[in-house]
C-alpha cells in the first residue's frame, strides 16, 4: 500500500534534484570561467599599463641621452676651449637629475672616452642586433653586477658627438631599482609577479623585490621557448621557474626596446574563493541528496518509527536528565504571569533547593543570587524580557550553606495555552571559571615577569618573523611605543646590510647561532646599538615564537674599542710615554713606547729596569732636575725643560712632563712622563720672530712692520718725497672661489716676486690685506717706477697650469704734500684707490682734495636719500616680461624711480650705488619688496592675476638675514600664490658667497619664490656651483643682445648662455632687446623670454596696465 504512495512524490523529488545540480554545476562551471577571464584581463591591462611606464622611462632615458649628444656636439662647435669642462658638467648635471643613471660617458665608436679622462670601453655589445630593436634607437644590454654588488643594465645610444659629424656612443649605466621601483607599485596579489626582463632571457627586475632572481637566465622559459615566438604579446597560464608557482601570466615585448614585460597573478589566488563556493554547493548538494534519503527512510518506516519514537521517548528523558547532570546543565520554566518557577533536578541542585523549599518562585531564585551580582542580573532578566532578546547571563549563585557556584543561564519566551512562559537552562561552570581564573593567575605571573622585568625581552613570530610583544624594558631601548613596535617584523630593526644574515639564522633554527652573539639593531631614531642576543622557541597565543632577551652591550663594545684606541694612540704618538714603578727604590722603567725609543734611541730591552737619570748622562746638574726631583718626593705633577742625551750622544731638549698614578686606595704606585723633544724651538722662535713682521705668504712686510718703517723713512726724509703707491687687485676672490686658494695663494705669490724683482731691496714692500699691496718709494723716479711696476702686473700670470690677467687699480699718496703721518698718508693712498675701482678697471690715481669733497657730498647724498625715504618721495615703475615665440606678457620687472621734488625723476645710477655703500640698500629693498607684493593685488583687480612680478635684491639685503624672514611674511600679508614673485640676483653676489646664498636661495625656493640671475654672463660663474644652484631662470645682459644679430662674438656668447640653460633645465630672458633683427635672432635660438623698449618702456604703474590692456585688445603679429 505505501508503494504506489510513495512512488510519485519521489519521482517528482529525484527529477526537481536533476534540475537543480545541473543548474548549480552550470553556474559553477560559468562562475570558473568568468573569474580566469577576469583575471585575463586585469594582468593584460596592468602588464599594457607596465609596457607603456616602461617605454616612457625609457623615452624619457634616450632623450637624456640625445640631449647630451647634441649640447657636447653644440659645445665642441661654439665654445671648444671650453667644450670638455662644460661637457663633463653637464654630465654631472644629468647624474644628479637622473638619480637611475651612473657611469654616464660620450666616446667615439672605437669606445675611447671623448676627454679621455675613462680610456677604451668595450661597446662591442652595442651593435649586437639582439641588444636593439631600431638601428637608431637606444640599445640596452643584459644585466651586470657592478663591484659595489648593485646590478645594472648598460645603455648605449647612437648619435653624433660633435659638430664635425663625428660618430659615437652615448654610454650610461642603468640602476635595476629603477626597474624594480616602477615594478614594485602595481597590485598583483600576495603571490603576484611582475617581471622585466631582457630579450635575451636575462632577469632584469622582479616585484615583489627578489635579489636571487636578477641575472637569471630564463632564456628556456615558456615566455621565450612557446609565447614570444608566436606573438609579441598575449596571455598564458604557466608555472613559474623560479618559485614554482602557477599563474595566469600576460606578457608584452616592448615596440622600441628589447625588453619583455610580464605580470602573473596566482590561479590559486584567483580561483581561491570560487574553490569555497565550489565546495559549499558540493556540501549543499550532499545534506540536499542525504535529506532525501532521510525523508525517504522516514516515509517508508513512519509507523514503525512512530511507534519506536514513543516507546524512547521515555528513556530519551531519562538520558537527557543523565546527561544535565553529568554536564551540570539544568533547566527550568518561568510563568512570566504568576512568577512560579519550576526547576529540573539539576537545577534544583545547583541552587541547593530542597523539597522544603517548594513551591519556588521567582523571588526565591533571586534571594540566591550572590549579593554582589543580584542587582546587575535582576535588571538584565527585565531587559531581556522588554526586548525579547536573550543571550547568556554569566552570575554566582550563594548556597545556604555558603559555597558559591557560578553559571550561565539562558533561555527564550514560549506560549503555552495563552501564557507567556520563560523556558531555558542554567549551566553550572564553577569548574571553568576556577580554571579560567588560575590560567589568569598564570599569566599575570607570567606577565609580571616579562612586562617588569628589568632586561629587555620580545617576542617574534618564527614564520613570519613579525614582532608580537616587548616589555616596557624593550620598547625603552629601542624607542618605540608598544603599539609602534607591534607593527615591526624582525628586519625592521636591522640596518638593511645585516637583514639577509638575519634572514638565515632566524630560519635556521639552531640555539648555538641565538645565545650570546652579538648583532647591530637600529632604534626609532636611527641609534645603532651593539646588542648580545639570548632566544627560546616558545608558543605564544597558540602561535609558534621565539623569546628573545637582547641585552645592549654597546657601551661595553665602546669601552673595548676606546681602550683599543688608547693603546694605539700611546703607541702612534709621537711623543714619548714613560712609565716608572714609584714602589721601589730606584724607580726603574717598566713601560717604554715605540716614540720613546725612537727619539732616545734607545731600545725597549735596553730601557727597561733602570732609573731613567741614564738619559741625563753626565750632566747632572741642571735646574729642571732638581724641579723633577722635588716633584716625585712631593708625589705632584711638574713639567720641566732638560737636556737629554741619545743613545749616540747627541743632545736634545726634553719638555717632560710627569703624573703620579695611585691605586683605589689612593696610594701612589707609578710615575707617567711624557718626553717631547723640543729641539727646535730656538729655530722657531726665530721664524716667529720674522713672521711677526712679515707675511706668510709672501714673504713680504705686513702692515705692522711697513707702516713702522715708513714711519721711520718720514723721520729721516726731510723735505724729500716719498711716495705711497695702493694697489688693488680686483676679483681676487672669484679666483680662490672658482679655481681654489691653492691657485689663489701661486698668484699672490708669483705677484710679490715680481713687485720685487721690479723695485730691488731699496725700497719697501707691504701685503696689507688678502689682495692689498702698498709700495714706499722714496726716490726722485717714483713716477717711473710706478709705470714700469704696473706693466709688469699686467703681463698674464700662469699659476698651477692655469693663465690668469689681472685687472688692478692703483692709488698714490705723497709725503709731504698729502700727509705727514704714515696713517695720514695711507688712507688718502686708499681714497684714491677708492676712486680708481670707482672710474674702472686698471686705472691710476692720485690723491686731490677733491676727494674729501667726494666724500662731502657723498654723505650729503645719504642724507637727502633718508629724508626721500621718510617723504616717500621713491615710486615703482614696470617693464613688462614677454614670451619671445608668442609676444605675450607674462610679467612684469620693478624698477625703483626717485622722484626728487625740485629735479624730477633721479635716474637709479646716481642713488643706489650710494644706498649699497652706507647700507640704506636694505631698507629701501625691503620697501621695494612690500610695494611689489601690494601691486599684484592690483594686478588681479586688473586681470593679469597670472602676471609674475621681479624685482632685484642687492648683495647687502641679500646676505642680511632679514630677507628671508621678509619674503614669508609679505607673502602671507598681500595673498601672493606660489610662482609670482621672482627675485632677480646678480652672479657676482651669488659667486662671491656661493655656499650662503645657495642655503638661502633654499629657503626662499620653499615658499613658492622664482629666482633668476641677473646680468649672466658678465661675471665668472663656477659650473661646480652653477649646477647646484636653485634657479629657474638666467637673464643675459643688455651687452651680450647688442648687436647679436651681427656681432659673431655676443652671437656665440648668447649661444653658449642658451645651450647652458637647457642642459640645466633652466629658463632664458634676454634683456635690452631693442631691434626686431635682435628679437629675431633670439627667437630662432630658442630663448624663452624678452624684455626691451622694442616691446615695452617702463612705466608707472597705471600706465603699464593701460598699455597692456591696449596689447591685449590688438592682434598679435610675430616678427612685427
Amino acid at each position: 500500500m505505501n508503494g504506489p504512495t510513495l512512488g510519485k512524490p519521489v519521482a517528482y523529488g529525484l527529477a526537481l534534484s536533476f534540475a537543480l545540480l545541473s543548474i548549480l554545476l552550470y553556474v559553477l562551471w560559468r562562475d570558473h570561467e568568468a573569474r580566469l577571464a577576469a583575471a585575463e584581463r586585469r594582468v593584460a591591462a596592468i602588464a599594457m599599463g607596465s609596457d607603456r611606464l616602461l617605454t616612457l622611462q625609457m623615452r624619457n632615458l634616450e632623450r637624456a641621452m640625445v640631449g647630451i649628444a647634441i649640447d657636447s656636439s653644440k659645445l665642441s662647435e661654439h665654445v671648444p676651449e671650453e667644450a670638455r669642462r662644460l661637457r663633463r658638467e653637464m654630465v654631472e648635471g644629468v647624474d644628479s637629475r637622473h638619480a637611475e643613471l651612473r657611469e654616464v660617458a660620450l666616446v667615439d665608436e672605437a669606445g675611447i672616452d671623448l676627454d679621455g679622462d675613462s680610456g677604451q670601453v668595450d661597446v662591442a655589445w652595442a651593435r649586437d642586433p639582439a641588444n636593439r630593436i631600431d638601428m637608431k634607437g637606444l640599445r640596452i644590454g643584459p644585466p651586470v653586477r657592478e663591484v659595489d654588488g648593485e646590478w645594472v643594465a648598460p645603455l648605449a645610444m647612437p648619435a653624433l658627438i660633435d659638430h664635425s659629424g663625428r660618430r659615437g656612443w652615448v654610454l650610461a649605466d642603468l640602476r635595476l631599482t629603477a626597474l624594480a621601483d616602477l615594478a614594485s607599485g602595481l597590485d598583483t596579489g600576495p603571490k603576484g609577479v611582475t617581471n622585466v626582463m631582457h630579450h635575451r632571457g636575462k632577469m632584469l627586475a622582479r616585484a615583489p623585490l627578489d635579489g636571487h632572481s636578477i641575472g637569471e637566465d630564463l632564456s628556456n622559459a615558456a615566455v621565450f621557448s612557446e609565447l614570444l615566438p608566436v606573438a609579441a604579446h598575449g596571455p598564458g597560464d604557466l608555472v613559474s621557474p623560479l618559485d614554482g608557482v602557477r599563474r595566469l601570466v600576460a606578457y608584452r615585448s616592448l615596440e622600441r626596446y628589447p625588453l619583455v614585460v610580464t605580470v602573473g597573478v596566482s590561479r590559486a589566488e584567483v580561483l581561491g574563493t570560487w574553490y569555497g563556493f565550489a565546495a559549499a554547493a558540493a556540501l549543499v548538494c550532499m545534506i540536499y541528496a542525504l535529506g532525501w534519503m532521510l525523508l525517504l527512510r522516514t516515509l517508508l518506516n513512519a509507523n514503525r518509527r512512530q511507534a519506536l519514537l514513543l516507546g524512547e521517548l521515555g528513556a530519551s528523558r531519562e538520558t537527557l536528565l543523565e546527561a544535565q547532570a553529568i554536564s551540570g546543565l539544568g533547566s527550568y520554566n518561568l510563568d512570566l504571569e504568576s512568577n512560579w518557577v519550576e526547576f529540573s533536578a539539576e537545577a534544583r541542585a545547583i541552587y541547593a533547593f530542597t523539597a522544603e523549599d517548594n513551591p519556588l518562585t521567582l523571588q526565591t531564585c533571586i534571594d540566591r543570587i550572590h549579593p554582589d551580582d543580584r542587582e546587575a542580573t535582576v535588571e538584565a532578566h527585565q531587559r531581556h524580557i522588554r526586548e525579547d532578546s536573550f543571550p547568556d547571563t554569566p552570575y554566582r549563585v550563594q548556597r545556604p550553606d555558603g559555597s558559591v557556584r557560578s553559571v550561565v543561564a539562558r533561555g527564550r519566551i514560549v506560549r503555552a495555552d495563552g501564557r507567556r512562559i520563560m523556558v531555558g537552562t542554567i549551566h553550572d561552570i564553577t569548574e571553568l571559571a576556577d580554571t579560567h581564573r588560575r590560567l589568569q593567575e598564570a599569566e599575570s605571573q607570567y606577565r609580571l615577569l616579562f612586562e617588569q622585568n628589568p632586561l629587555p625581552f620580545w617576542v617574534f613570530h618564527r614564520e613570519t618573523f613579525q614582532l608580537l610583544e616587548a616589555n616596557e624594558a624593550a620598547v625603552a631601548q629601542y624607542g618605540y611605543t608598544l603599539e609602534e613596535f607591534r607593527q615591526l617584523t624582525l628586519f625592521d630593526i636591522r640596518p638593511p646590510e645585516d637583514v639577509e644574515e638575519a634572514r638565515r639564522v632566524a630560519s635556521e633554527g639552531r640555539p648555538e647561532n641565538r645565545r650570546g652573539r652579538v648583532w647591530r639593531h637600529v632604534t626609532k631614531d636611527g641609534r645603532v646599538l651593539q646588542v648580545a642576543i639570548h632566544s627560546a622557541d616558545i608558543v605564544f597565543r597558540g602561535e609558534p615564537a621565539r623569546l628573545v632577551l637582547s641585552m645592549d652591550v654597546s657601551r661595553q663594545h665602546q669601552d673595548e674599542a676606546e681602550l683599543r684606541l688608547l693603546r694605539r694612540a700611546i703607541e702612534s704618538t709621537e711623543n714619548g710615554i714613560a712609565v716608572v714603578d714609584a714602589r721601589e727604590d730606584e724607580m726603574p722603567l717598566v713601560y717604554v713606547n715605540a716614540a720613546f725609543e725612537k727619539i732616545t734611541g734607545y731600545s725597549e730591552a735596553e730601557s727597561l729596569g733602570r732609573n731613567c737619570r741614564f738619559l741625563q748622562g753626565s750632566d747632572r746638574y741642571q735646574a729642571g732636575l732638581d724641579a723633577v726631583r722635588t716633584a716625585i718626593h712631593g708625589n705632584y705633577e711638574n713639567q720641566s725643560l732638560l737636556r737629554n742625551y741619545r743613545k749616540n750622544g747627541e743632545m736634545f731638549y726634553n719638555q717632560l712632563s710627569i703624573s703620579p698614578v695611585r691605586d683605589d686606595n689612593g696610594q701612589l704606585t707609578h710615575f707617567v712622563g711624557v718626553l717631547n723633544d723640543v729641539s727646535d724651538r730656538q729655530r722657531y722662535e726665530a721664524q716667529l720672530a720674522y713672521q711677526a713682521t712679515h707675511d706668510e705668504l709672501t714673504g713680504l712686510l705686513n702692515r705692522t712692520a711697513l707702516l713702522a718703517g715708513l714711519e721711520r723713512l718720514i723721520a729721516a726724509a726731510g723735505d724729500s718725497t716719498v711716495t705711497l703707491l695702493y694697489l688693488d687687485i680686483n676679483n681676487f676672490k672669484l679666483i680662490n672661489d672658482s679655481l681654489g686658494h691653492e691657485v689663489g695663494d701661486e698668484v699672490l705669490r708669483i705677484i710679490a716676486k715680481r713687485l720685487r724683482t721690479a723695485l730691488g731691496d731699496a725700497d719697501r714692500i707691504g701685503r696689507m690685506g688678502s689682495n692689498e699691496f702698498l709700495l714706499v718709494l722714496a726716490r726722485p723716479d717714483a713716477d717711473e717706477l710706478i709705470t714700469r711696476v704696473l706693466a709688469v702686473l699686467a703681463e698674464p700670470i700662469e699659476a698651477l697650469s692655469t693663465l690668469h690677467y689681472l685687472s688692478l687699480n692703483a692709488g698714490v699718496a705723497r709725503f709731504p704734500d698729502h700727509g705727514r703721518s704714515p696713517d695720514l698718508l695711507f688712507k688718502k693712498a686708499g681714497l684714491a684707490t677708492h676712486e680708481a675701482k670707482r672710474r674702472g678697471h686698471n686705472q691710476r690715481v692720485e690723491y686731490t682734495t677733491e676727494f674729501e669733497r667726494a666724500v662731502t657730498d657723498r654723505q650729503h647724498l645719504v642724507s637727502r636719500l633718508h629724508e626721500a625715504m621718510e617723504r616717500e618721495e621713491f615710486e615703482l615703475h614696470f617693464q613688462p616680461l614677454f614670451n619671445t615665440l608668442r609676444e605675450e606678457p607674462i610679467g612684469l620687472e620693478a624698477l625703483i624711480r626717485w622722484r626728487h621734488p625740485d629735479r624730477g625723476l633721479v635716474p637709479p645710477g646716481e642713488f643706489i650705488p650710494v644706498c649699497e655703500d652706507s647700507g640704506l640698500i636694505v631698507p629701501l629693498g625691503r620697501w621695494v619688496l612690500r610695494e611689489a607684493c601690494r601691486h599684484h593685488r592690483k594686478l588681479v583687480e586688473a586681470g593679469w592675476a597670472h602676471l609674475t612680478i621681479a624685482v632685484n635684491v642687492s648683495a647687502m639685503q641679500f646676505l642680511s638675514g632679514e630677507l628671508e624672514h621678509d619674503v614669508p611674511a609679505l607673502l602671507r600679508e598681500f595673498k601672493v600664490p606660489p610662482g609670482i614673485l621672482e627675485l632677480e640676483l646678480t652672479e657676482s653676489l651669488v659667486m662671491e658667497n656661493p655656499e650662503s646664498v645657495i642655503t638661502v636661495m633654499r629657503e626662499l625656493r620653499q615658499h613658492g619664490v622664482l629666482l633668476s640671475i641677473d646680468d649672466f654672463g658678465t661675471g665668472y660663474s663656477s659650473m661646480a656651483y652653477l649646477h647646484r644652484l636653485p634657479v629657474d631662470k638666467l637673464k643675459i645682459d643688455r651687452s651680450f643682445v647688442s648687436r647679436v644679430e651681427n656681432d659673431g662674438h655676443n652671437a656665440a656668447i648668447c649661444e653658449s648662455i642658451l645651450a647652458l640653460a637647457r642642459s640645466f633645465d633652466l629658463k632664458v630672458i634676454a634683456e635690452g632687446v631693442e631691434t626686431q633683427g635682435q628679437l629675431g635672432w633670439l627667437r630662432s635660438k630658442g630663448c624663452d623670454e624678452v624684455q626691451g623698449y622694442l616691446l615695452a618702456r617702463p612705466l608707472p604703474f597705471l600706465e603699464t596696465v593701460a598699455a597692456l590692456d591696449r596689447r591685449n585688445a590688438e592682434p598679435i603679429s610675430h616678427g612685427k
